[in-house]
């Protein structure tokens, strides 16, 4: 006797009836195939020829499915072909994953910050170091190009050791090596940092002016934030423009960011200058990491500093101003040096009493910007060399420490795995899993890490 309750189920099958609907279909039509079956074997008909013409009844359901409506069917979904691995499903899988991964998480709340924490400290700490190095050393100075920059400083000829401070030149030699020197597209100067007296009103505040030459800024490729740089015939003529730029730092401090900054005048030493423009935002100067408040052209440096800096426009003894400049195309330092040291003899020769054993020197910047500050390239790169070797242990110390605590919490996890792959999970399944909580747990700690980097970077910068 054939099986016609499994051959109604087959047939039936893509209806999607209710479970109760489709079981009461199937029961009365296995049971009026087996009648029609048992009605066509008395009538003399082969169990085979029984069996087609009993199962043609089958052939049209179109009246059965008209007669069960819509509310005894069920809702409709798309299968998926056996090995189908469409993008669909695997997104599927994948936000099952982080589902159960941020269960997880909440349930286990210890678990999951005592790993974020060991893991962000550790992240956080080398993001702040790294970040102070990269500005410090890679990259010091926020300029177009500054790998491009040289510094002209004076030197000995009998010294055989490179000092680690840098000499200053007098204002008349750098003119001479400005106007008689081949390789420089274009050469500037600049002075430290001098005291300055703010005056307004009743009250007086101290702070910081650096004098440099009109071609300061156009010699390292800046560009104003406000108003603009200082002309050649404002460099010209002694204590005839009385002009500054400001630091945009002391700007937004000082100023409070004042819109009709342009034009303010300010009372420094007692002279009355005038507020031209604001120089672009992170930009202290050739100092790593002290700069100053504002910049005056060299024209005004005997009349602002008439006992320090006087008559220093012509007296070649009065050394305070280092060289700044960017080589032509083509030309290496070494040219450069044969061709400043050629100038240097002539000024040897032609003052003796003054540069008489003296030469110039052609060094990289970054001899100038951490000689003042920290006492010379060497000791910076060892020192950042050495602080990035701490960060970096640390870090190793909090991976380690993590990888214990996803050790340990996979052996209490060996029950739950057993379970899970004994009620029909692959490992792979498991594998990917396992893989989706280690993901989740290292961007949580690397949000926590760059949080903690940023809050260290603006420590070591204030």
């Amino acid at each position: 006797m054939p099986d016609w309750k499994t051959i109604v189920q087959d047939r039936v099958a893509s209806m999607r009836l209710d479970p109760a609907a489709e079981a009461a279909l199937i029961e009365e039509l296995a049971q009026h195939l087996e009648d029609k079956y048992r009605e066509l074997r008395a009538c003399g008909a082969s169990e085979e020829e029984a069996f087609w013409q009993a199962e043609r009844e089958l052939d049209d359901l179109t009246p059965i499915e008209q007669e069960f409506g819509k509310n005894q069917r069920m809702p409709k979904y798309d299968t998926v072909p056996a090995g189908d691995v469409s993008a669909r499903s695997f997104f599927d899988g994948l936000w099952k994953d982080l589902r159960f991964t941020l269960r997880g998480v909440r349930r286990d709340r210890l678990f999951a910050l005592s790993v974020v924490l060991t893991l962000g400290l550790g992240i956080g700490a080398n993001t702040a170091v790294f970040t102070l190095i990269n500005t410090l050393v890679l990259n010091p100075l926020p300029v177009p190009n500054s790998s491009g920059l040289t510094v002209l400083v004076r030197a000995d000829v009998k010294s055989t050791s490179r000092s680690n401070v840098p000499l200053p030149l007098s204002y008349a030699d750098l003119k001479d090596y400005q106007a008689g020197n081949k390789v420089f597209r274009t050469l500037a100067g600049y002075t430290s940092p001098r005291l300055l007296t703010l005056q307004t009103g009743n009250t007086s505040q101290r702070l910081f002016g650096e004098i440099v030459t009109a071609n300061y800024f156009s010699a390292l490729g800046l560009t104003p934030s406000k108003g603009r740089f200082f002309l050649p015939e404002e460099d010209a003529t002694p204590g005839a423009h009385p002009v500054a730029v400001l630091n945009y730092g002391a700007w937004q401090t000082r100023f409070g960011a004042a819109g009709d900054i342009i034009g303010k005048t300010l009372r420094l030493n007692n002279i009355e200058f005038t507020v031209i423009g604001v120089a672009p935002p992170h930009f202290i100067g050739l100092n790593a990491v002290f700069g100053p408040d504002l910049w005056i052209p060299t024209a005004m440096l005997e009349q602002l500093l008439p006992n320090e800096m006087q008559n220093a426009l012509a007296d070649r003894s009065k050394t305070a101003f280092i060289g700044i400049g960017r080589l032509k195309p083509r030309i290496t330092r070494s040219q450069a040096q044969a061709n400043i040291a050629t100038i240097a003899s002539s000024l040897a020769r032609e003052y003796p009493e003054i540069d008489e054993g003296h030469t110039a020197a052609v060094r990289f910047v970054t001899d100038v910007l951490f000689a003042s500050s920290f006492g010379g390239t060497s000791t910076v790169v060892f020192a950042s060399v050495v602080l990035l070797l701490v960060v970096g242990i640390v870090l190793l110390i909090a991976c380690s420490n993590v990888a214990n605590l996803l050790l340990a919490r996979a052996a209490a996890r060996q029950h739950e795995f057993a379970v899970r792959l004994a009620t029909g999970a692959s490992p792979t399944r498991l594998l990917r899993q396992v893989l989706t909580e280690s993901i989740v747990l290292a961007v949580l700690s690397g949000i926590v890490g760059f949080l903690l980097g940023y809050a260290g970077t603006t420590l070591l910068w204030s």
